[in-house]
């Protein structure tokens, strides 16, 4: 078998007859070239088969897919290139099909088409708004009606209803939805009301025996004959009754809200031993158990005493150490009748 090659001509006459077919307006027209650039139809005939160098031609030689440019004359256009792959021409090269239109044709079409769309756009407002006039008081009367209750419910009357006799079926079912909401929140409010009168009924109560309470406590601390001071976790004093005072010489008024530190050097100088006092202190209020410290403590001023001192802390419900609670017994006059027995005894052995 051989390999024969067939070549043929065709009449170009057939394409270019369809691209002239193609209406572009009164100045517009198409251009087809070849990979080369040259003119395979142009409406000027005496440019076929010539290199083409009118507006596009950019587009022979980059990505360039549209532009403006200008023509022989001198006249703004507007140039679009379409290219044609081998696949498509069969010929084995791109070929480019560009379009140029002036640019006052394109300008007259756009105006043409805004034209069109504000005349349409103006007979559509115009017939929806007879169409919403026409309906409107149809329409807007039921809202007008509801908005009113709403208002009215937000004052606080809550006998408003809305009519649910006449309009639209959809107004109807608000006007239905409405007065069951209404209702609803009557019935809610009315047991909210009862509610809050029972807990503020309660709150007071508790209130009034917590005073209660507070003032039969109190009096049990002022009245005791132990010397009671409450100190925080952070050394402030939450509480010293009258008879620290007298024991320590302090004003109890100042003492309340102030801290340890602040008059701690006035406190143990009221002992014997204020180092050692000042150490046994310190060395309890770390125990996290009940202490009682050992031996007696010696007070020299304002007066001389003899305490017995009992520490405790404080324990929340959590478990955490919140606070130190100190009370001070005054042991004087037991030492001193124990001193008198013990002296009549010796007195007697003699």
């Amino acid at each position: 078998l051989k390999k024969v090659i067939v070549r043929g001509r065709v009449p170009f006459d057939e394409v270019g007859v369809s691209l002239s077919q193609v209406d572009l307006g009164k100045n517009g027209y198409l251009v087809l070239l070849d990979g080369r650039g040259n003119a395979l139809y142009h409406p000027d005939s005496k440019r076929l088969l010539r290199r083409y160098d009118g507006p596009g031609r950019a587009a022979l030689t980059t990505s360039e897919g549209h532009g403006m440019g200008r023509d022989a004359s001198g006249q703004e256009v507007y140039w679009i290139a379409h290219r044609l792959v081998p696949e498509g021409t069969r010929v084995g090269e791109t070929w480019t099909l560009m379009a140029v239109i002036p640019r006052h044709q394109i300008m007259a079409l756009a105006s043409q088409g805004t034209r069109i769309h504000l005349g349409a756009g103006l007979v559509t407002l115009l017939l929806v708004g007879s169409l919403g006039y026409g309906f409107s008081r149809r329409i807007t009367q039921p809202i007008v009606h509801a908005a009113e209750a709403a208002h009215q419910l937000a004052l606080g009357e809550t006998h408003t209803r809305i009519t649910s006799d006449h309009g639209p079926r959809e107004i109807r079912q608000l006007a239905h939805a409405f007065n069951s909401m209404v209702a609803e929140v009557v019935h809610h409010r009315t047991d909210l009301e009862k509610l809050v009168e029972l807990r503020t009924r309660s709150l007071q109560e508790q209130k009034e025996r917590s005073n209660n309470l507070s003032a039969q406590l109190h009096a049990a601390f002022e009245a005791t004959e132990e010397a009671i001071l409450i100190l925080r976790h952070d050394g402030v004093v939450l509480g010293a009754n009258r008879r620290f005072g007298l024991f320590f010489g302090a004003r109890v008024e100042s003492l309340a809200g102030s801290t340890f530190n602040q008059w701690q050097q006035d406190f143990f100088g009221c002992f014997a031993d204020p180092q050692s006092i000042s150490d046994r202190w310190s060395q309890t209020v770390s125990q996290t158990a009940r202490a009682q410290p050992e031996p007696k403590w010696q007070v020299l001023r304002p007066e001389r005493r003899v305490l017995d001192v009992y520490a405790s802390p404080l324990i929340a419900e959590s478990g955490d150490s919140i606070g130190q609670l100190w009370v001070f017994r005054d042991l004087t006059h037991e030492q001193q009748l124990q001193e008198s027995l013990e002296q009549a005894q010796k007195m007697e052995a003699i």
